[in-house]
């Protein structure tokens, strides 16, 4: 999947990619860490663009 250019996958500090990615640009987030299911959640669903969604 590394090769796949439709999806990019982000694998690091949960709370450091919320708080650097850009509101409104992502289609889907996979949220399975602390700050992406509690800490930051109100930050992480602003990250969504219209339509997008989330696995949490």
């Amino acid at each position: 999947m590394q090769d796949e250019k439709r999806v990019e996958f982000f694998i690091e500090n949960g709370e450091d990619l919320i708080l650097r990615t850009e509101s409104n640009s992502i289609d889907f987030i996979f949220a399975d860490t602390w700050p992406g299911k509690y800490n930051y959640l109100e930050e992480l669903l602003n990250l969504l663009k219209g339509g997008g969604n989330i696995f949490n």
